[in-house]
């Protein structure tokens, strides 16, 4: 029977008790007991007469002559101890057939799971059985059945809206040890590859906050660069405070430093929620520079040269330049020779342009933008007569193809240096 098991105490000395399992209200109970008294404790149950039952073994047992729906003498302490442990026990045991039953439960989904994996991805069956999996709560299955909307696995007919209605139920029982065995991966792939850049977002914030790293990245930049959301450097910076940098692999570090170098530059121009502030923009420069990002460096190396955000400093935008120049990069020589010419060191500036050249020559890097760019600011440094010009007939037969590249990339830009080079 379901219903209370209920204790009361009479209200006329000595202490005498009374227990009883009943389907009425406990203060209705109460009210029919033949002398006044007091409710001590009352609790619902499935089967109140089996913890009738036991309660009344248990007093007896203890010597406590109980009777049921009679008053026995007792102390108030000795029957409520007796309930409290009769009434652990019957929660343990529940507890533990519920166990026994959802481990059965996560067999037959294991077993279910790994025979759709064994089949072929075109097989009917393989949804089928994936979904059989998922109802038991598999949470590989609740990733799969997702992927076989996205991809068109298992006979299902490719469906994004599908794909991501099942990507946000997959995700929701995931936590963040889940990720390591790929489950994290599978939906950050599945996410990034949808078409509805707002279903992309919600997915990505979705497993940025159960802590897949690359989500967490992608959603901050998302903040950084407006996309799917207003530009908002501080929500990008709260995502990624907690991040610990000593756990990272080199790939995940390069990332962070691209955070950071979005962050700066959100500071740097100004948006809809905050105002430019130059001095924050050097803050996270360095500490994206810090981490190796190159843009950073870059943008932190023209910091100092101008004397924007931080004092004006050319020894420090010299060292970064060369600092980009032993990384490979062609803004280091832009960097560094415009140092150099600004203090009258133009013998410098030729040394390292020559250089420049030699590199290229040597790499044969001639569609390279960066290295486009930094051939317009020799050209520039020529045509202001800061340095005089170095490069080689050899030099000359790719300029036609830097100039292609700035024509294409950046022609407002760099307008003159396009018809120097278009000329030689």
């Amino acid at each position: 029977m379901s219903g209370y098991f209920c204790i009361a105490m009479l209200e006329d000395p000595p202490y005498n008790m009374f227990i009883a399992a009943t389907e009425s209200e406990p203060e209705e109970w109460r009210d029919e007991l033949p002398l006044p008294s007091h409710l001590l404790c009352y609790e619902y149950f499935d089967d109140a007469d089996e913890v009738e039952r036991q309660c009344l073994q248990t007093l007896n047992a203890q010597g406590v002559p109980a009777k049921v729906s009679k008053a026995f003498p007792a102390v108030p302490y000795e029957v409520i101890t007796a309930f409290l442990c009769v009434r652990d026990k019957l929660k343990s045991t529940l507890n533990s057939d519920e166990d026994s039953a959802q481990e059965i439960n996560n067999e037959e989904a294991n077993r279910l799971y790994e025979q759709a994996q064994a089949l072929d991805a075109d097989d009917p069956e393989v949804f089928k059985l994936f979904n059989r999996a998922a109802e038991y709560g598999h949470k590989g299955a609740l990733v799969a059945i997702a992927e076989c909307f996205n991809y068109g696995w298992g006979g299902c007919r490719k469906n994004h809206m599908k794909a991501f209605g099942a990507a946000k139920r997959a995700i929701e029982p995931l936590r963040d040890y889940d990720m390591d065995s790929g489950l994290g991966e599978s939906l950050y792939l599945l996410a990034t590859g949808l078409n509805d850049t707002q279903a992309r977002f919600i997915l990505l914030n979705k497993l940025a906050d159960i802590g897949y790293i690359d989500a967490v990245f992608e959603v901050a930049r998302c903040y950084c660069e407006g996309r799917c959301i207003s530009i908002d450097p501080k929500k990008a910076l709260k995502l990624i405070e907690k991040i610990d940098v000593a756990v990272l692999n080199t790939s995940q570090k390069n990332d962070l430093g691209i955070v950071y170098c979005d962050i700066a530059d959100a500071y740097r121009d100004g948006c809809e929620k905050t105002i430019p502030d130059m001095k924050k923009a050097v803050k996270y420069y360095k500490q994206s520079a810090d981490l190796g990002c190159r843009h950073a460096i870059r943008n932190i190396a023209w910091c100092y040269f101008f004397g924007e955000g931080v004092k004006k400093d050319l020894n420090e935008a010299l060292e970064l330049g060369y600092r980009l120049i032993d990384m490979g990069y062609g803004s280091g020589y832009s960097i560094a020779t415009d140092c150099y010419n600004e203090v009258g060191m133009q013998s410098e500036a030729v040394k390292l342009w020559k250089q420049f050249f030699e590199k290229i020559q040597e790499n044969n890097k001639e569609y390279d933008l960066e290295i486009a760019i930094s051939v317009a600011d020799y050209v520039k440094q020529v045509l202001s007569k800061k340095i005089t010009p170095v490069h080689t007939k050899k030099d000359e037969k790719n300029f036609s193809k830097y100039a292609k590249t700035l024509k294409k990339e950046l022609p407002d830009l760099h307008e003159k240096e396009i018809g120097w080079l278009e000329s030689h």
